[in-house]
């Protein structure tokens, strides 16, 4: 099972061609407009939900102002999977369709949070140019079952997770990616960039999560729980060929603060995760392989 990681080419207007999910979530802001405390508006330019924080707020931009008018709240709907944030989801009558310009696409594309029936992705060589990759991924199939009793009576749980590999290296590239659903479409974030193969994952991985909720117990023994958020925590040694180890040294300086999609295997949804490198140490075993310890921390 071979290790790898995406790191994601940033989307910004340039990048992004279309959804057919709207942005229009609250009407676009306008310096002409006096808002009330507790308003909303939008900003095209940023991609934000801003809310008004006082009344008599008049021709105070929210993308200039410190807090004194406005607070973000978050991303567009539209926006929201290319936020680098775990908990918000783009949502859209189904079906719901993404097309990206990436530029010098390499060949790895991630969707996680899904929630659908089927993803199709495709690419095209120039936006109306000829197709050069297109497949249909049934995420159906990959419903999480721990027996046959699940098979037959049980609700299915779709995958939630697609990692795509084998996109094609075109300059020009223009991918397509549709999500199909019952009903509602959706998607937590999604991944366009270059896929590192990192080495081979021994065995031993250890999975788990950190729960961020709050837990106290009073003085009579009585618990009360504050559920809240919590993050992925995946901890794995991998084996790396000693002429890669200069490589992949530097690649994971070049993301020490940049949140990627991590893959240890594909065949598990819970050995995906979209995080950072909390710490890791190489130790050269072998005169021609040597052995990373990763520990991987998910956003929230």
């Amino acid at each position: 099972m071979t290790v790898i990681f995406i790191s994601p080419v940033a989307i910004t207007d340039s990048v992004f061609v279309s959804s057919t999910r709207a942005e229009n979530d609250y009407t676009a802001w306008s310096g002409a407009t006096t808002y009330a405390a507790g308003d909303r508006c939008i900003l095209v330019s940023t991609h934000r939900i801003y809310q008004s924080v006082q009344a008599g707020n008049l021709n105070h931009d929210p993308a200039t102002d410190a807090g004194t008018w406005w607070v973000a709240i978050g991303a567009t709907n539209r926006w929201c999977m290319f936020d680098q944030s775990v908990g918000s989801v783009t949502s859209q009558a189904t079906p719901l369709t993404v097309v990206l310009h990436p530029g010098d696409i390499t060949a790895s594309l991630a969707l996680l949070d899904l929630d659908g029936t089927s993803v199709d992705v495709s690419m095209t060589d120039g936006l109306a140019g000829p197709s050069v990759y297109s497949k249909s991924y049934d995420i159906t199939d990959d419903a999480t079952l721990a027996s046959w009793w699940d098979y037959f009576f049980a609700p299915l749980t779709p995958a939630t997770t697609l990692i795509v590999n084998d996109l094609p290296a075109y300059s020009n590239g223009y991918v397509s990616v549709t999500i199909n659903a019952a009903t509602t479409a959706r998607c937590g974030t999604m991944v366009v960039g270059n896929g590192v193969e990192v080495g081979s994952l021994r065995a031993g991985v250890q999975v788990g999560i950190i729960d961020y909720s709050k837990k106290t117990t009073d003085d009579y023994g009585v618990t009360s729980i504050l559920e809240r958020a919590f993050a992925k925590r995946i901890e794995a040694d991998v084996l790396i060929t000693n002429a890669q180890l200069d490589y992949i040294s530097t690649k994971f300086a070049e993301i020490r603060a940049i949140p990627v999609v991590w893959s240890f295997d594909s065949a598990y949804d819970c050995l995906q995760v979209y995080g950072w490198v909390k710490d890791w140490s190489a130790t050269i075993i072998y005169r021609d392989y040597s052995e990373k310890r990763l520990t991987i921390e998910g956003l929230v």
